[in-house]
């Protein structure tokens, strides 16, 4: 049985965008539980199988996977579907829960959705 991630890269304006667009509340509402999981039209995902790296100056894709665990399964296939992206915000979800994740443009943070990837 195959193991997933999902990888977006994208940019931030600074580190407080990423915190809040990535920050899970839970209140009694059943709204999504954070704006990133709505952005995925989804309402929950387990934060403990996601990585979230900002970094002003990321110089190639594989610096913007370097930390994230097992990327040397996929790292190829990233580069191979990354055609010219200015980045400074890498995102791995080492989950299935998002059925159909997509790309994300806000006032603050952009990410383009690069794709399912296989990892060992």
């Amino acid at each position: 049985m195959a193991n997933y991630v999902d990888i977006w890269l994208g940019n931030a304006v600074d580190n407080l965008a990423c915190a809040i667009f990535f920050a899970e509340s839970y209140d009694e509402d059943d709204g999504p539980i954070s704006p990133f999981a709505e952005s995925q039209g989804e309402m929950f995902y387990d934060h403990d199988f996601l990585k979230i790296q900002f970094n002003e100056t990321f110089g190639s894709v594989d610096d913007a996977l370097t930390g994230i665990s097992f990327s040397g399964s996929f790292a190829d296939e990233v580069r191979a579907n990354v055609e010219s992206l200015d980045f400074n915000l890498s995102v791995a979800l080492f989950s299935e829960d998002f059925a159909n994740p997509v790309s994300v443009q806000t006032e603050n943070l952009s990410l383009t959705y690069i794709g399912r990837f296989a990892y060992d």
